[in-house]
């Protein structure tokens, strides 16, 4: 069998160790054959490791984030070997669209990191009820403190109109910062106001979603009603017209 060989800043995983590790450099010749300098992923520092003990990993994993043709993608299968070419690799990913297409390894680049999630930034809950809170399913909400940032621990300080309350970083994601929804293929503003056919004024509530899943409103400055939904006002009253 060929005997293996990394390169600086390839992922390997060494022995039975539950980390991940990145070659610095090597090989090096040791008494009990080559060696190289390695470290564990997230940390700094550096350990030497004996090539026998080391197996590459794959460029990327399933559900990683790739970027292939200049257009964003997911990995969904593989890596596979190319028959004609055992050295070669390559994945299935797919598109934003849903479609599916194949790509060799060396087109596929890893996507830009997301800027992590801070004070003040307004994520959206992916499920009702997060860590126990009052919180429901498409509700956004401004984070006010970040704990355990980076961690598989890390969890949000999290407000609106009606309250705070704390979730897990994994029950909520970015939502997006210019504030708007868009319904039946038209966008609204949440910061702006409207007008409705009878020329009363409507806001939308802080963050707040109705059973429908479009925002609550309030009309001519009132609290929104628990029923007046964007749809609602709409059917009833619409069409609206930004002021």
């Amino acid at each position: 069998m060929a005997e293996q060989t990394f390169a600086a800043g390839d992922k390997v995983e060494w022995g039975s160790r539950d980390l991940r590790y990145v070659i610095d450099a090597g090989p090096f010749k040791g008494h009990r054959g080559p060696y190289f300098i390695v470290h564990a992923e997230g940390a700094e520092r550096q350990y030497t490791a004996n090539a026998a003990d080391l197996t590459v990993l794959p460029a990327f994993e399933i559900g990683a984030r790739v970027v292939h043709d200049g257009e964003p993608c997911t990995v969904t299968a593989g890596p596979f070997v190319d028959k004609y070419d055992p050295a070669r690799s390559w994945y299935v990913v797919e598109n934003a669209d849903g479609s599916h297409e194949t790509s060799s390894v060396n087109y596929l680049t890893a996507a830009p990191a997301d800027e992590p999630i801070k004070a003040d930034d307004r994520v959206r809950v992916l499920e009702d009820h997060p860590s126990g809170s009052q919180l429901s399913a498409g509700d956004v909400v401004t984070v006010t403190a970040v704990y355990h940032a980076g961690t598989a621990h890390e969890y949000y300080g999290t407000a609106r109109a009606d309250g705070g309350w704390y979730v897990k970083a994994s029950e909520v994601e970015r939502a997006d910062d210019s504030n708007t929804f868009t319904h039946d293929g038209v966008t609204y503003d949440l910061d702006a106001e409207y007008c409705d056919g009878d020329g009363d004024h409507w806001q939308f509530s802080a963050d707040t979603l109705h059973s429908d899943g479009t925002p609550l409103m309030g009309m001519n400055g009132m609290t929104a009603w628990s029923h007046s939904s964007l749809q609602y006002v709409l059917t009833s009253y619409g069409p609206l017209r930004k002021v």
